[in-house]
Order: C-alpha cells, then sequence, then structure tokens
C-alpha cells in the first residue's frame, strides 16, 4: 500500500490537485492534532487571520491586534497555519479554505450550505466570465460582483481565468465585490482575496434585502487608494 492509497486520495486527480488535496490534508492535521479542549480550531484561525490581514495599513488597528497576541494561548499554531494557507495559494489558484471548511463538516446543513468544488468553479468561469483586455475596457477596474461568495472560490475561479486569458493585472486592473450573509464566509473570502492580493469589497450582507451587517476592505484595496469605489 502507498502513502496516496493510506491517504484514501483519488488517484485521478492531476499533479496540481494532488498537491494542493494534499496541504489541505497537512492543515487539517494541525488543527485535529491541537483540537483537545474544546476549543473550534479552525474558527479561531479565521479570527486570528480575517483580524491581522484587516489591521494591515491602520496603525492604531495593528497595535491593537499585536496586544491581543498577548494572552492568545493558539498563536503559534495560528502563524503555522497562515503558512501554510500562504504557501497554498502562493502555489496555485484554489478555493483553500472553503475545501477546509467542508472536509471539517462545519456548512449550516439546515441553510442547505455546499460550497462548489473548485474545479467545478473553474469551469463555470471558463464558460461565463467574459475575459477583457485594456485596450477593450472604456474604464479600469474591470469589476465583478459576487452576490453569493461562500468561501471566494467562485470569484477566485474568474480571477484565474481572466489571468490566464488577459492581459489585465488582477492587483491594480480589477475590483471585486462579494457579498454573503454568514460571517464566516465574509471572513474566508476576506483572508483569501487578501493573501491573492486583490482589490476587493467583502459585504457581510443580505443579498435579497440588502441589509449590511459590516463592510470590509482588502489590504491592496487601500494600496491602491481606490477608495472612490466604496
Amino acid at each position: 500500500m502507498s502513502k496516496l492509497d493510506f491517504l484514501n486520495y483519488p488517484q485521478n486527480k492531476s499533479q496540481e490537485n494532488k498537491k494542493s488535496w494534499l496541504t489541505v490534508k497537512e492543515f487539517i492535521r494541525e488543527i485535529e492534532k491541537n483540537s483537545n479542549n474544546g476549543e473550534d480550531i479552525f474558527f479561531l484561525f479565521l479570527d486570528f487571520a480575517f483580524n491581522f490581514l484587516n489591521s494591515i495599513g491602520d496603525k492604531n488597528s495593528f497595535n491593537d491586534f499585536k496586544k491581543s497576541l498577548e494572552n492568545q494561548k493558539s498563536k503559534e499554531l495560528n502563524f503555522k497555519l497562515l503558512d501554510i494557507l500562504v504557501s497554498a495559494l502562493e502555489d496555485s489558484f484554489q478555493d483553500f479554505l472553503g475545501e477546509v471548511y467542508m472536509r471539517l463538516n462545519k456548512g449550516i446543513k439546515r441553510n442547505g450550505e455546499f460550497f462548489t468544488p473548485y474545479e467545478v468553479s473553474k469551469l463555470m468561469a471558463s464558460m461565463t466570465t467574459l475575459v477583457p483586455m485594456k485596450k477593450d475596457i472604456a474604464k479600469l477596474p474591470y469589476k465583478i460582483l459576487e452576490p453569493s461568495s461562500g468561501a471566494g472560490g467562485t470569484v477566485i475561479a474568474a480571477i484565474e481565468n481572466i489571468l490566464n486569458y488577459s492581459d489585465l493585472n488582477i492587483s491594480h486592473d480589477l475590483f471585486i465585490e462579494t457579498w454573503d450573509i454568514n460571517r464566516r464566509c465574509v471572513q474566508m473570502t476576506f483572508i483569501q482575496l487578501s493573501l491573492l492580493g486583490v482589490p476587493a469589497k467583502i459585504v457581510h450582507g443580505n443579498t435579497l434585502s440588502l441589509e449590511v451587517f459590516g463592510t470590509y476592505y482588502t489590504p491592496v484595496y487601500y494600496l491602491n487608494k481606490l477608495e472612490y469605489l466604496k
């Protein structure tokens, strides 16, 4: 029996997917290894990564974040998990946190919450996403609206499709706006789009009633001085 057989890894996946899957396993293994005190390690990590990335660019917020780490027992684990996540997203576009979320059975079953597998999101993006060239756009940035983001997988797939077939720079020529009613989904979308270097407005709200509970902007949004898009 090979290592991959032992891990129950589907053998027909591509090398890129295989590496991504094994990285997800590593991330989950770290969570399970440290889940012995009743705390939800994954949700604690989401709070940590969200607060960290949301504090970048604001000195007072960043100082508050650093102060919050002083009494945080899981600090080292959170930085280790963040390192795994960063490495995974550097390696390839993917819905890493969405995959972890579903594998840990965090979906809200009563709401029928189920995230679209990233390969399906890529197929949908290839069929539905307009792939513009700079010369064809009257005014930059090129905007994408995602009314129900989940962990951000569908919009990440759209970004990957644009990057592969367009001359747009995803950190300068795109602007993404996403909505979700689930606070954890908002956190995951914010974290992943922040780490991918995409200017984005992440809204915690109800798409149908337009009720807004919170609005967050990725660090690159402020670096590119896109405040006029608020």
